[in-house]
């Protein structure tokens, strides 16, 4: 990977995660030129930095990490912080399965017994938003649950002036493509602990 490729995969995923571009649709094709890159010399020294130390795999999870944690910047300016978010993210990925039994637990031991009460809000936020905001409930969690429900759509609508939904709804979409699971395993895992 050249720095100009890393460049390249940089914007696109920064505009994944800050605007309204959906690099699925893209396929991740940004207008970029070398005079523009030329230009940036830290980014330029960065994305070399980036691109020795990491995989061209290693690096796009290197900015996913960080663009998923809040840093618009995925990360490039901040190396020490985003180097430890990275390997937080990594070992979530490599325990996916682990993390996600772990989460929906917790929802059990708060009361639930059926997969609908996570999001439902007839009486506020719903606890699967809670759990999140509160930190004690993953990420990836609401994207999978997402990718087998589909709950997010309703929820868009029931909370449709909710900042707070509106922002976790938009990191939730654009998180989606990069967490990839077997939904028949996710929704059996689903089912044995969440019975519906």
């Amino acid at each position: 990977m050249t720095t100009f490729e890393a460049y390249k995969t940089y914007l696109a995923l920064r505009l994944h995660f800050t605007t309204n571009y959906n690099i699925t649709k893209t396929k991740g094709h940004v207008k970029a030129s070398t005079a523009t890159l030329d230009k940036n010399v830290k980014l330029q020294w960065e994305l070399q930095r980036l691109k020795r130390k990491y995989r061209q795999r290693d690096f796009i999870g290197y900015l996913v990490a960080n663009f998923v944690s809040g840093d618009k910047w995925g990360g490039v300016y901040n190396a020490h912080d985003a180097e430890n978010i990275y390997l937080k993210w990594q070992a979530i990925q490599d325990g996916l399965t682990y993390k996600y039994k772990q989460d929906l637990e917790k929802f059990v031991i708060d009361g639930v017994t059926e997969v609908k009460q996570l999001w439902d809000c007839s009486s506020g936020h719903p606890i699967i938003l809670k759990r999140y905001l509160g930190k004690t409930c993953n990420i990836e969690t609401l994207v999978i649950l997402q990718k087998l429900y589909k709950y997010a759509e309703p929820l868009d609508v029931q909370l449709v002036l909710d900042p707070v939904w509106e922002s976790v709804s938009k990191l939730i979409h654009n998180y989606s493509p990069f967490v990839k699971i077997d939904k028949p395993s996710f929704l059996k895992i689903t089912e044995e602990i969440l019975n519906q």
